[in-house]
């Protein structure tokens, strides 16, 4: 009897270490999903979504003269800080803007490129482009990628005529909930390289 006895508290004790382990394993299972879906959640929000997209178009007409035809295409916040470059001809982004301080000066002045790292060039830079409608876009991200805020920003285009004769246009746009557009007005003369310079700006779904 006494031997029956304890194997009933054996047995007792058996189940309550197999609970004690069922619950255990099952604690542990459920953690690593627990992490997954915050790890899931702040990558989620790392990469956010920007206020949209801004197009940014105009008409370009070559001028083949000396020291000519150097473009370059960004925006600054509503203070005149440089946001981002979204585009440089070649020569300027290579170097050019060491050996010809006329090349884009308002763009040089605003971006300050022998600041910044090579890589950063290369990324903005792109050759020559021939007579026509021309178009680029903007991500509404700064020049490390981050997602920038709602508001309005200023964009500039800026071309180089002959040596130090530009052409400069500006306007401004406003990115948000609600599309918009601009159109820009021309700063300096020369408006025959540069026409019809303007930007629309589509919101994220």
């Amino acid at each position: 009897m006494k031997f029956i006895k304890t194997l009933s508290v054996l047995f007792i004790i058996s189940i309550a270490l197999t609970a004690c382990a069922n619950t255990k394993q099952q604690v542990q299972s459920e953690a690593p999903q627990e992490q997954l879906s915050q790890a899931g959640t702040k990558e989620s929000a790392y990469a956010g979504k920007t206020p949209g997209k801004v197009t940014i178009s105009f008409d370009y007409q070559r001028m083949r003269k000396r020291a000519s035809d150097q473009l370059a295409i960004w925006l600054e916040d509503a203070q005149g800080n440089h946001v981002r470059t979204l585009l440089v001809t070649k020569f300027t982004a290579s170097g050019g803007y060491q050996k010809r301080a006329a090349a884009v000066p308002n763009w040089q002045s605003s971006f300050q490129p022998a600041t910044v790292n090579r890589d950063v060039l290369d990324a903005v830079s792109s050759a020559t482009p021939q007579s026509g409608p021309i178009s680029v876009t903007w991500d509404c991200r700064n020049q490390g990628g981050d997602v920038v805020p709602a508001g309005s920003y200023i964009y500039k285009v800026e071309a180089n005529i002959e040596w130090e004769k530009t052409a400069f246009w500006q306007g401004t746009i406003t990115v948000g909930p609600t599309a918009g557009q601009s159109t820009a007005t021309p700063t300096g003369g020369g408006n025959t390289l540069l026409q019809a310079v303007r930007a629309d700006f589509s919101p994220t779904p």
